[in-house]
């Protein structure tokens, strides 16, 4: 049930209780803005399984109330809050029953979590296979004994990451129950908030407010797991913690000892330093200090970025120091689990496609060597700095290569030469002039645009622009410009509209296979497409997914189109419609320019409302 429906049940109950007295559906339809008919609807489902429930809902001649039953306050707001998860969704359950068996060293009966959360045996047992799942990602393991149930296996920093990441977003409206989940009060989540700033403030060192509720949940947490007897045994750094970090971590640590009254050992002073390295804000004006290994790092992964794309980031300093301020502490995160959730994900994903799959090639390169893997939210980050340098290579212009052709006379060339270089700010040295006999033995590779103010009398492999006004406004891309008409790439092979699969593997596999029938693409195009979803899931919202290539492996680019009857579950949304998109190595100075186009239509709204309707390629045809 979506979280609409949830808050309807919850507020139908919550008002019942509250002014205890009768209620016709009427005056309960109008506190919830919806109809009399869902008001019943949601009662009468509701009282299918009262008999699990704590509190009545007693079906009277003109309305409802709540039955006069003796329900302590404290009782009903814990009930309430499990209602929330009986009436939520499904990931809501799998981070309670996670929390659930990673707070108790005992064993956990599933069936008595299924009577905590209102559910039946078939529904936890399919929870707990998605929470084995979970704790899989952080080394965590399963461990069920007949009789008594089932209890987690693993290192204790493992457990504490993935607990914590199971929480709520600690936010100040959340903070007593981010606490009480942490087995504290919120006294204590704001003593221990305080406790943090005092040292960052004494040593001027500076973190997020992200990350200073991140690091107050986590010492709540920790805090309640060394009273229960449970310590980090070891940390193996592999790198050494800056001073600063580790003196804010001595005196913080000094506080909570006097606060709480017991001892922390070294490996959790250990377990701070990590945090604080990891979450350094870099608001301060002190150079970044580039290490031989993290320039290493940047570097080769810009010449993959560079072999794949085509973007050409080997020159800008201005990247490789951002960088190098960032990767070293992302990489800390990732080795300790750490995540800072990154609010603007999914515009990141949306407004800026190409600097993201630049992140992707960094993670890429990242896995292949170091065997760690980068969030999706880590991507974010990474794309920022990306798409700024993007930007960068746009506006310059000095470095494009332009080939001039004389066909009406060399008065005709050298106006046009003028006009290029006041225009686009492009250097003399990079305008080259050939006659259209010349043209015929010229080399083209090197440059990129072509353009004449006459029609070339015979083929050439390039594109080229026709300027016919000389004086008039012009682009030096137009010629690019029929090969950035989406239509020009429909295949009817490849469309296929309504169709009735379950799941994502199944719709990738499909498409994959069609691509290999109609283009040959071979076992290494669905690996590529494979490896790329494994990297970061290809929905990008909108009920859209985008499935493609983790690098150019076809010589012409190519689209295949799924339609579904019904959405199916991508990794985390649910996708209806599914692009498989290739492109290819001729089109690689379009490529980047391509796929903004396609993501300006499927993040549209109304167009893709058209495409819910269009049944055959020639309705495709009518709508692009």
């Amino acid at each position: 049930m979506d979280m609409e429906m949830k808050s309807r049940i919850r507020r139908i109950i919550e008002i019942l209780i509250k002014e205890n007295r009768e209620y016709t559906a009427k005056e309960l339809s109008l506190k919830l803005d919806v109809s009399e008919k869902t008001v019943r609807n949601e009662i009468a489902g509701y009282c299918e399984n009262e008999e699990k429930y704590p509190v009545k809902i007693i079906s009277l001649k003109r309305g409802y109330r709540i039955q006069d039953d003796k329900v302590d306050e404290e009782e009903i707001q814990q009930f309430l809050q499990r209602l929330d998860l009986a009436f939520g969704n499904e990931l809501d359950r799998e981070k309670y029953v996670l929390r659930k068996i990673l707070l108790n060293e005992r064993y956990v009966k599933l069936e008595e979590l299924a009577d905590e959360l209102f559910i039946s045996a078939p529904t936890i047992h399919r929870i707990f296979k998605n929470v084995k799942a979970t704790l899989m990602n952080y080394k965590l393991e399963i461990i069920s004994k007949p009789g008594y149930g089932v209890s987690v296996l693993g290192d204790e920093i493992d457990k504490r990451l993935c607990y914590v990441h199971c929480l709520p977003k600690a936010s100040d409206e959340n903070i007593e129950t981010v606490a009480e989940q942490c087995g504290m009060k919120k006294e204590d989540f704001y003593y221990i908030d305080y406790a943090i700033r005092k040292s960052l403030d004494k040593n001027e060192f500076d973190l997020t407010e992200t990350g200073i509720k991140n690091l107050t949940v986590h010492l709540m947490y920790a805090i309640t797991r060394m009273r229960e007897g449970s310590f980090i045994r070891s940390i193996r750094l592999n790198y050494c913690i800056p001073e600063k970090e580790a003196n804010i971590a001595e005196e913080l640590i000094k506080n909570l000892e006097e606060e709480y009254g017991f001892a922390f050992p070294p490996t959790e002073i250990d377990y701070v330093r990590v945090h604080l390295s990891s979450k350094n804000a870099n608001l301060g004006n002190e150079a970044a200090a580039v290490s031989a290994e993290t320039e290493a790092i940047i570097r080769h992964i810009n010449d993959k970025i560079k072999n794949i794309l085509g973007y050409d980031f080997l020159d800008d300093w201005e990247l490789l120091t951002m960088l190098a301020m960032h990767i070293e502490p992302m990489l800390s995160r990732i080795k300790f689990g750490i995540n800072i959730p990154n609010p603007v994900l999914e515009e990141i994903k949306a407004e800026f496609p190409n600097a993201y799959e630049c992140a992707v090639i960094a993670a890429d390169y990242i896995k292949e060597n170091y065997r760690l893997t980068v969030s999706d939210d880590e991507l974010g980050y990474l794309s920022l700095h990306y798409n700024l340098a993007i930007d960068r290579l746009a506006a310059d212009n000095t470095n494009k290569k332009i080939l001039i052709v004389c066909g009406s006379g060399m008065s005709t060339a050298r106006l046009m030469q003028a006009k290029i270089e006041k225009k686009f700010q492009i250097g003399r040295g990079n305008i080259s002039l050939c006659s259209i006999r010349e043209l015929r033995t010229k080399d083209l590779s090197g440059y990129d645009a072509v353009i004449s103010s006459v029609k070339i009398p015979f083929p050439v492999d390039r594109k080229v622009t026709y300027i016919e006004d000389i004086l008039g406004d012009f682009s030096i891309e137009s010629s690019l410009s029929d090969r950035m008409l989406l239509q020009s790439y429909v295949d009817d092979r490849l469309f296929f509209f309504h169709q009735d699969f379950r799941g994502r593997d199944e719709i990738i596999n499909f498409l994959c296979s069609k691509v290999n029938e109609v283009y040959g693409a071979g076992e290494e195009f669905a690996r590529m497409v494979w490896k790329r979803e494994n990297l970061s899931s290809t929905d990008i919202g909108n009920l859209v997914a985008i499935p493609h290539a983790f690098s150019m492996c076809t010589e012409h680019t190519i689209f295949a189109l799924c339609t579904l009857k019904k959405a199916v579950k991508w990794k985390r949304r649910k996708v209806k419609y599914v692009f498989l998109v290739s492109f290819g190595k001729k089109d690689l100075e379009i490529s980047h320019d391509l796929n903004e186009k396609l993501l300006s239509l499927l993040l549209d709204a109304r167009w893709i409302a058209l495409l819910d309707k269009v049944d055959d390629v020639e309705g495709l045809m009518g709508i692009l």
